[in-house]
């Protein structure tokens, strides 16, 4: 079960996506030299990509898909970057750099696809913001006396 939902800016998506890629790359430097092995040395890190694809669906007569697909637009159409919280990955500072949406009359929802690119133009683009789940039963002084 996850207890993170995707968040961006501050604004909590409806629904988490139901696939999320994560792409880390490296500038490889490649020299020839005559008789021997070529000699390689990493240059820099590319910033990282996040893709992922989701699907927003009415439920009965609300308007969630709407809502929630004007929502994702609104933070699309933003310029600045904001961290990024996902399950299962560390919290990193990103553009919201593409957007594509796909309405589905049949089933009544938008299948949205996403794609954010690191900020690399601050410090310290990933920030760990040292959170942790309380275990059944565990008060503050537990998870306090543990972390």
């Amino acid at each position: 079960m996850n207890t993170v939902v995707m968040n961006y800016k501050g604004v909590q998506m409806a629904v988490n996506p139901y696939s999320v890629s994560t792409e880390y790359s490296r500038k490889i430097a490649k020299k020839s030299v005559p008789f021997r092995f070529s000699k390689t040395s990493a240059m820099c890190e590319e910033p990282t990509v996040i893709k992922g694809t989701g699907y927003f669906t009415d439920t009965g007569s609300d308007n969630g898909a709407a809502d929630a697909t004007a929502k994702l637009l609104a933070l699309y159409k933003q310029e600045d970057s904001g961290y990024l919280f996902l399950p299962q990955l560390p919290p990193v500072k990103v553009f919201f750099s593409g957007l594509t949406l796909c309405c589905d009359a049949v089933q009544n929802g938008v299948e949205f696809r996403f794609e954010f690119t690191e900020d690399c133009n601050c410090k310290r683009s990933v920030y760990d913001f040292a959170y942790t789940y309380a275990l059944k039963g565990e008060t503050l002084f537990d998870i306090a006396n543990r972390t």
